[in-house]
């Protein structure tokens, strides 16, 4: 897959900068226009520096730097139409080993009445490159998968409890860390116990970002505020009991209280969504259970053709 990307002045990016790849009709140009009308330059270090072989005079007596886009302030790139990569994916220049890696999309309100709004999605650069003015051409790819944890906890959320669950799902899936699956990017999100909240951040996560793994630690059990299932329930496409099942076979060979776990395995969209209990060492038993067949799953849901079973147990 390949973008064309548009920069209305050259940039100078840092490594570790975010900043914003922008869909819709270029109006960074109809604004640079404008600011030359007034003659008027805003200055402010976040936003793009001119190439020094780029006329100042022609911006007014400020020189230096030019707001981009009176709809989205800031460093930005633009692209004309969708579909934007999903989160995870790197954009690269011919000869940039470095790239933006994409980390969330979002959705810019118009700047005015009856303007729709914009689509975009954040992209970190992975190392310092610089980027002329002008229209260049950038290949989307995508090595690993993204992984997304949501820790549902009340008193997490609002200070009384650090997350131990959450860190510790990122540390077991990572093959960096001795995990199975070649992590792109991972994201951790922590929300009350609220039914609602859960079932918007995993349709967003799934369908608009892109996440390939969704796990949640916590709301599996027979508390009052656990529904953490029904939720996952609500929203899934298609179930897997047999994931399921290997989770409580794990637990139940340390636990008798293991009977009492809900804990669903589903999928939306291409994202697989598993439910795991609160407690980081539950997360470790059940996890574990699951682990050797993440890889060849995501595969699967992603449209892998190859057989299904092991070498060793072809025909």
């Amino acid at each position: 897959m390949e973008m064309r990307l548009h920069s209305p002045v050259s940039v100078a990016i840092a490594a570790g900068q975010v900043l914003a790849v922008v869909c819709g009709p270029d109006s960074v140009d109809l604004n640079i226009r404008k600011v030359r009308q007034a003659e008027q330059v805003v200055v402010t270090p976040d936003v793009a520096t001119l190439s020094d072989s780029a006329s100042t005079a022609d911006l007014g007596e400020g020189g230096g730097v030019a707001p981009v886009t009176s709809e989205f302030l800031g460093t930005h790139l633009a692209v004309e139409t969708p579909p934007l990569p999903n989160v995870g994916a790197v954009l690269n220049r011919p000869g940039d080993p470095g790239g933006l890696r994409v980390v969330g999309k979002f959705r810019w309100p118009g700047s005015g009445p009856g303007r729709p709004s914009r689509e975009g999605c954040w992209v970190q650069a992975r190392q310092a490159l610089y980027v002329e003015s002008g229209v260049h051409v950038w290949a989307v790819t995508k090595c690993g998968f993204s992984l997304a944890w949501i820790t549902l906890s009340d008193k997490g959320y609002v200070g009384g409890r650090e997350d131990q669950a959450g860190p510790l799902i990122a540390q077991l899936v990572d093959a960096n860390r001795g995990g199975p699956l070649q992590v792109a990017y991972a994201q951790g999100f922590l929300l009350p116990d609220d039914p609602k909240r859960l079932r918007a951040l995993l349709a967003e996560l799934a369908l608009e970002q892109g996440y390939d793994l969704l796990v949640t630690t916590g709301g599996t059990g027979v508390a009052p505020r656990d529904t953490t299932p029904e939720t996952t329930l609500a929203v899934i496409e298609k179930r897997l009991p047999g994931m399921e099942a290997a989770m409580l076979q794990a637990s139940l060979r340390k636990t008798p209280h293991a009977v009492i776990s809900r804990a669903v395995v589903g999928i939306l969209g291409q994202s697989l969504i598993i439910n795991l209990p609160g407690s980081p060492k539950a997360v470790r038993e059940n996890l574990e259970a699951l682990l050797p067949a993440l890889e060849h799953t995501l595969a699967k849901l992603h449209g892998d053709p190859t057989d299904c079973a092991p070498p060793s147990f072809s025909a």
